[in-house]
């Protein structure tokens, strides 16, 4: 009997990395158009920023109607549309505990040091596991936002948000 030996060749490398090369430009084509589809929602977005422990001085600097900008980017971030304020609380480190037995810990405030809530209103879409984006920026609660208006800079979080979709 005679044994017959496989061997490869270069045309049989070539013809397996032209395969493996097909498979990638149909993953790579496959995610690319998933990405495309996922951010293409227009919305209208609502957002509380809570910036905390601005002196009272620097209150008046933010006004409804300001446009604020990401201080990293320098992009949109949105219109101001409502500003709230409320000193910022002191939270001692002893516990109390009161005649029943109850622990508390006592909370001060500051007299010249505020938080201040500022909602803005924007336009963005939908991204990835439809995220709601402003400026390449996603908006979620908890996440940090680079504040800027004209004459005040700070950095907040996002404590609220609502997003409706735009019809077209």
């Amino acid at each position: 009997m005679k044994s017959t030996q496989t061997r490869f060749n270069l045309i049989d490398v070539i013809i397996i990395l032209l395969i493996l090369l097909i498979i990638a430009a149909a993953v790579i084509f496959v995610v690319t158009q998933n990405d495309e589809a996922a951010d293409s929602g227009d919305v209208h977005i609502e957002y509380t920023v809570r910036i905390d422990g601005i002196k009272n001085e620097y209150l008046t600097s933010i006004k409804v109607g300001d446009t604020v900008v990401d201080s990293a980017t320098g992009k949109k971030l949105g219109t101001i549309i409502a500003i709230r304020t409320e000193k910022t609380k002191a939270y001692n480190t002893n516990k109390v505990v009161n005649e029943n037995g109850r622990q508390t810990i006592p909370v001060s405030y500051h007299n010249n040091v505020s938080d201040v809530y500022v909602t803005l209103e924007t336009s963005g879409k939908y991204g990835v596991n439809d995220i709601p984006t402003v400026s390449d920026r996603k908006i979620l609660i908890g996440s940090e936002i680079y504040f800027k208006v004209e004459s005040f800079a700070a950095v907040g979080f996002i404590t609220a948000f609502t997003d409706t979709p735009i019809d077209k």
